[in-house]
Formats: structure tokens, sequence, C-alpha cells
């Protein structure tokens, strides 16, 4: 008898932080209501612009011959102006974000029409295994801005999803971001 092999009464472990996974998880077609709908609830960009977009995977620009081949987890095209990247990073690693926020603006340079007054948005969502930040807060959202909190430009903002606290009672979170949470927290399916 062969022990290795899963019945399909047996639960087996999915790791939806695994990048095939994710990707697969958020560009599938069965779940394209829910994450619209996340994006949506993190994004001023309405649900029914969002469904519209165009969800690919994505290489991102890189000079340094030792990055080339990487991709981001997903890229959506949003009305032709709008970029949303989406990251799946299940641990910490040193310079990520440093790493993560250069090829954004890498990327939005190379988009942009600086002579023309066209210049294209991104959003980078980080869905976060870890807290590296030590909040409380569920979402984390960055833009840049002065220290009295004047937005210099909205043409990037970096987002936050810290999984370990969407169970935290003090911050209420969205219908689909309870959805995808109750998804991310039990990593098994049977």
């Amino acid at each position: 008898m062969n022990h290795n092999a899963t019945t399909s009464s047996e639960e087996f472990l999915f790791d939806p932080m695994n990048d095939a996974a994710f990707k697969s998880l958020i560009r599938a077609a069965e779940t394209r209501d829910v994450v619209t709908g996340v994006l949506s609830d993190l994004t001023p960009i309405p649900e029914e612009v969002m469904k519209e977009s165009q969800f690919t995977g994505g290489e991102v620009p890189k000079d340094i011959l030792k990055e080339k081949g990487m991709v981001s987890d997903i890229v959506v095209r949003v009305q032709d102006k709008n970029k949303i990247i989406i990251e799946a990073n299940r641990q910490y690693s040193e310079n990520m974000f440093d790493k993560n926020a250069s090829y954004v603006f890498k990327n939005s340079y190379m988009e942009s029409n600086v002579g023309s007054n066209l210049y294209h948005s991104i959003i980078i969502i980080n869905v976060d295994g870890f807290n590296r930040f030590h909040t409380e807060k569920p979402i984390l959202i960055f833009n840049i801005r002065d220290e009295d909190g004047h937005v210099e430009t909205e043409l990037y903002t970096s987002i936050h999803l810290v999984l370990e606290n969407f169970n935290n009672p003090k911050y209420t979170i969205s219908d689909y971001l309870e959805i995808s949470w109750n998804f991310f927290k039990t990593n098994q399916i049977q």
C-alpha cells in the first residue's frame, strides 16, 4: 500500500503564500469577484472598473543581470493609466521593500510620457506573512508625504496587508478582506 497517496477524504496542506499557488489563486476566474472586491476596498478604484481590468503576471524591468527573469506576482492594469502590483511576501528579507519600491518607480517612469503630463499611478499591494512594522493594524497604507501629512504625489502608494493582524478585534475589515483572511489563515483545503 502506498502511504504517500492522498485519498479524497484525507486533508492535505495547501499554502496560499506559495508563489505558484498565490499567482494561480489571484488570477483565477473563480476568485475574480473576491479579488476585485478586495482591490476596490483597498484603492479608490470602483469595483465595476476593477472588474474590467487585466490580470497578468508581469516582468518588472530590472537593470541588474542577476535580477533578470524575476517577475512580480500579479500585475493588474486598470484603464490603461493605473497599475496595481500584488506581491506575496511569505517572510521578510533584507531590503525587500526598498527593492519593490525601486521596481515600482522604474516601472512608473517607463510607462509615463513625461512631456505630455500623462503619468501612470502604481499601487503595490504587499500580502505579508510577517509583521515587519510591529503594528496591530491589519492594513498599512504608505504614500509620499511630509511630516505634516501633505501628500506630494498620488502616483505611488504602497499597501501592506499584515495577515497576522486580520483577526484583531480593534479593527474592522471589509467582507471581501474577511473572506480572503479566512482562506489564508487556514492554509488547508480538503
